[in-house]
């Protein structure tokens, strides 16, 4: 019988100007990514993308002043070895993403 549990799949900071890959879905394990959040931690422009396998976008947030922030509720599934890739501009930005893995 499959166990099915939430966590914290993800969390940290993305600096400015960068884009790098933040989980990868265990081998034999279905993730499913069911919140998002994300905010940026000084004041400026700036746009944050969580993007699957850096092709599909997930969350999208663009800010204009400080501590601006949103929070995605999705259900969006991850294959085993699938990628969860952070692209952020302008400022640097927090992020936390929580969901189930399927195991």
């Amino acid at each position: 019988m499959a166990s099915i549990y939430s966590t914290k799949l993800a969390e940290g900071l993305q600096a400015a100007g960068t884009n790098s890959d933040i989980y990868t879905a265990p081998a034999n394990t279905v993730v499913v990514v069911r919140c998002v959040i994300l905010y940026v931690v000084a004041a400026g422009a700036a746009q944050a993308i969580l993007a699957h396998k850096a092709v599909s976008y997930l969350a999208c947030l663009t800010t204009t002043a400080a501590f601006q922030g949103e929070t995605f509720d999705m259900r969006a599934v991850l294959a085993p070895g699938d990628i969860l890739n952070m692209t952020a501009t302008g400022i640097e930005f927090s992020y936390h993403v929580s969901g189930y893995l399927l195991s």
